[in-house]
């Protein structure tokens, strides 16, 4: 969704597509209206306003997931849920297309895999996983909004590249993109690292599936962990303790060791 530029009884504006708020500035002032395009794109990037399509392909099985759920509920009745989780069962059990913004909801629903398993007439849990799509619509989520970003993300890029803005601005408008740090480390306990550089949150996923998120993480500590700057635990074919990289020895080390506030569970999105 592009930058528009137009005028109305108040003056000229940019505002992003149809629905972003409108920047103002004197008409035929270039310099403004380079300011106001800016803050226009800025405001696009921030609340993700990019994707206006809507999907059908998630599998069968989420939509079958999602029926038995609706099933149960109606047929015994239950205060499980919230409306909006009820509602996006109804839109998968019919098949209804769902927008980027319900598919992210979807992938974020992975934080609750752990009560997946609760019978339904002993919890919560199991009912509200198949409502979401169970084990295959949240996998798919996951799958689907990475596929979704890089595509909206080439389509952005190429849109503010052959903007008539400097280079520096350019950087700094593709840069709201990735507010998020995501890293693959060469580690063999440690599968994904997320740091995010507004809220300071390092999301840790090991290769056993456990996720945690640490708290007020700041960048020089991310920095130490996914280079790795601390000894192994212990000597061998690596060498002596400290001559090697160890990302998980790190994370122990700066983050365990350090006392950060934690949780159980996190999200790699």
């Amino acid at each position: 969704m592009p930058v528009i530029c137009n005028k109305d009884k108040e003056g000229c504006y940019c505002k992003w597509g149809d629905s972003g708020k409108k920047y103002y500035y004197p008409c035929g002032d270039e310099d403004k209206k380079s300011e106001a395009k800016q803050k226009a794109y800025i405001q696009g990037l921030a609340i993700g306003d990019y994707d206006m399509e809507s999907y059908t392909d998630y599998p069968k099985a989420a939509t079958e997931n999602a029926k038995k759920a609706i099933k149960y509920k109606d047929e015994n009745g239950s205060d499980c849920g919230t409306r909006v989780g009820w509602t996006r069962a109804r839109q998968l059990a019919d098949r209804k297309p769902i927008s980027r913004d319900t598919i992210a909801r979807m992938a974020s629903f992975k934080r609750h895999q752990q009560h997946k398993d609760v019978p339904y007439d002993e919890g919560c849990g199991g009912i509200m996983w198949d409502a979401w799509g169970g084990s295959e619509g949240v996998e798919w989520a996951i799958r689907k909004l990475e596929q979704i970003d890089n595509e909206n993300f080439s389509i952005l890029y190429d849109i503010i590249i052959n903007e008539e803005f400097d280079d520096e601005i350019k950087y700094n408008l593709l840069e709201e993109h990735f507010k998020k740090y995501r890293e693959k480390p060469n580690s063999t306990n440690v599968s994904n690292l997320m740091w995010d550089s507004e809220t300071n949150e390092l999301v840790v996923k090991f290769k056993n599936g456990d996720i945690y998120t640490y708290y007020d993480v700041p960048e020089g500590i991310y920095n130490r962990v996914i280079d790795g700057q601390a000894g192994t635990k212990t000597a061998g074919k690596h060498g002596d303790v400290g001559s090697y990289p160890s990302v998980g020895a790190a994370i122990h080390q700066y983050i365990i060791k350090g006392g950060f506030r934690y949780k159980k569970g996190g999200s790699l999105r």
